[in-house]
């Protein structure tokens, strides 16, 4: 029996209904470091449909920018695209940003995923972000997570 078959069995048998599904994905991971002042060109090459960046000034989803924000310094992002490829921008050193791009694909890695969902809010707009996270077969626990953004929604309030 593999690993993602006697997870989903002990989680039946527990009747662990908080436990998320195990399943196994293909990704390739990519990652770079850029200088600050090529973030938002990266964003745009990117072409996001959904997500959120933090700059200097403000903290918000991606479709509370505009061009005139755009000359505000990107400190990191979660940024979703049409082809289901997420981005994720953080600091990096020495003034650098660290991006890494996440593309489901059946010839890259391997890994176990589950998902999780939180609860997000800002000003008058509130939502869910829906995760998938991750874990990279073969080595320890503790050096093997990692999540990407999946799916955000988000509705105003009044």
């Amino acid at each position: 029996m593999n690993t993602v078959t006697l997870y989903n069995q002990i989680k039946k048998n527990m009747a662990a209904d908080w436990m998320s599904e195990l399943a196994e994905e293909t990704l390739n991971v990519s990652s770079e470091t850029i200088d600050h002042n090529l973030a938002w060109s990266k964003i745009s090459e990117f072409q996001p449909t959904g997500g959120w960046i933090q700059t200097l000034d403000k903290i918000g989803f991606f479709h509370d920018f505009n061009s005139a924000q755009k000359d505000d310094t990107v400190l990191a992002a979660e940024l979703l695209n049409s082809q289901g490829q997420s981005l994720h921008i953080r600091p990096g050193n020495k003034g650098t940003l660290h991006m890494v791009t996440f593309q489901p694909n059946e010839a890259g890695r391997s890994y176990y995923r589950t998902e999780s969902s939180h609860q997000i809010k800002l000003g008058k707009q509130k939502g869910t972000a829906m995760y998938h996270i991750y874990w990279e077969k073969d080595v320890q626990a503790t050096q093997a997570k990692f999540s990407r953004l999946m799916h955000i929604q988000i509705a105003e309030t009044n």
